[in-house]
């Protein structure tokens, strides 16, 4: 805290001026160099670490206040084995910048010293999470963030290889590049009703997530958002692809892009897809690529009114689809190429109780059909089980999820 007090005479300058500081600097880490010092820690009122400002260092350790942004490469070179942030006030750490140039394993501290895996920001902490605030903090478990939040920053919380558990505030309205990239223990969790975006990479792989929900509020999904999720089984969406009217196939945010080279795929162990109330159709293509897709049920809402042409393209594994009376238009090329190995209990049912005038006359593509069945509810999953809801009041016991524990317990409500 007292470099600003130090001087060289070989400077002209006064101290605490920027040359004087440069200087002092400059000469304290060649003495850490020359003697090999291995731990270092930077008292509460530094601001700010300067751009490269532990280059080539062989620390073992250091303690950083909560508060201090890094400069570019500020410990580019150096062999820094675990590095510790003193947290004083959420809000000073939540907004300090740079932390992708610590290097090594990341600690966060409490005052007292001991190590926090319960991070808690609570609601009068307003703002964003900065680009990096959590980067690589291997060792925090959940993460609580409070309703004063309105982003994530881009890869705020990448890396955080033992994060399990994870609770967004109401007041979110976007979330970054690479926020959670690498969140590998992540388990299921709940988006914001008021969320806007979700950025590219967000959840690339978040192997953990069985189960995603977008709420209807939202606008966009990047590309490869949710690529790398292996354990997906279940996913609602209020549109498919990228926007309403931009990129719409399901494989898009799953990192598969038609137009570029890309490597993503919908995950094989995805199951079940349904579209919220907010989807008005199930566009061209939507289902495209991903030849080891495996999808078995998707759930039309009565707000869908068209299937485009070649809207369930290879969908070879679909066991069944109720279509919806809302339903006006279907292409003959709905269903091409959607005969596989389930084509034979790969029943369409309708809700019409005859072809309406506007499908194609060979819109099923040979799949069997049954007319005039009602069902207006979509396949609801508590504790692994999976229902569907007959009415309002009644619900029967659809499956099992794969994942669940081996003992089933059917609720008594």
């Amino acid at each position: 805290d007292s470099i600003q007090t130090m001087y060289s005479e070989e400077i002209t300058s006064a101290a605490g001026t920027v040359s004087q500081v440069r200087e002092i600097t400059a000469r304290i880490m060649r003495v850490c160099k020359g003697h090999r010092i291995t731990t270092i820690i930077i008292g509460k009122n530094v601001e700010r670490i300067g751009n490269s400002a532990f280059y080539g260092t062989s620390i073992s350790s250091i303690t950083i206040p909560d508060g201090a942004s890094l400069g570019y490469y500020a410990f580019n070179g150096a062999q820094v084995t675990d590095s510790y942030i003193v947290v004083d006030s959420w809000g000073d750490f939540i907004s300090s910048t740079g932390r992708n140039y610590l290097t090594g394993n990341i600690h966060l501290l409490d005052p007292d010293g001991d190590e926090i895996t319960e991070v808690v920001i609570p609601d009068e902490v307003e703002g964003e999470i900065a680009s990096y605030a959590f980067y690589n903090c291997s060792s925090v478990t959940s993460v609580t963030v409070g309703n004063g939040i309105t982003s994530i920053g881009e890869s705020a919380f990448q890396n955080c290889s033992s994060l399990v558990s994870l609770e967004l505030g109401n007041g979110i309205t976007s979330i970054g590049y690479s926020a959670f990239n690498n969140c590998s223990l992540l388990t299921d969790f709940t988006f914001p009703n008021g969320l806007l975006t979700i950025g590219e990479n967000s959840f690339l792989n978040c192997s953990s997530i069985h189960n995603i929900v977008i709420p209807d509020s939202v606008t966009s999904i990047a590309r490869a958002a949710f690529m790398g999720c292996d354990s997906l089984q279940s996913i609602t969406l209020p549109f498919i692809g990228n926007t309403r009217s931009n990129n719409t196939y399901l494989s898009y945010i799953f990192g598969l892009y038609k137009d570029y080279y890309s490597t993503g795929s919908i995950p094989s162990s995805l199951r079940t897809v349904i579209l919220s109330s907010a989807c008005l159709t199930v566009p061209q293509e939507a289902f495209y690529g991903s030849s080891d897709k495996r999808i078995e049920t998707v759930f039309v809402p009565n707000t869908v009114t068209s299937f485009e042409p070649y809207a369930f393209m290879e969908c070879y594994y679909l066991s069944e689809l109720f279509i919806p009376s809302s339903v006006i238009s279907i292409t003959a090329s709905t269903f091409y190429g959607g005969r596989g190995p389930k084509v034979s209990s790969g029943i369409l049912y309708c809700e019409a109780s005859s072809k309406p005038e506007g499908w194609s006359d060979n819109w099923s593509n040979g799949r069997p059909v049954i007319w005039g069945v009602s069902r207006n509810y979509a396949p609801v999953v508590v504790d692994n089980i999976e229902y569907d809801l007959l009415d309002e009041q009644t619900a029967s016991v659809a499956g099992y999820r794969e994942y669940a524990e081996s003992t089933l317990v059917i609720p008594s409500k």
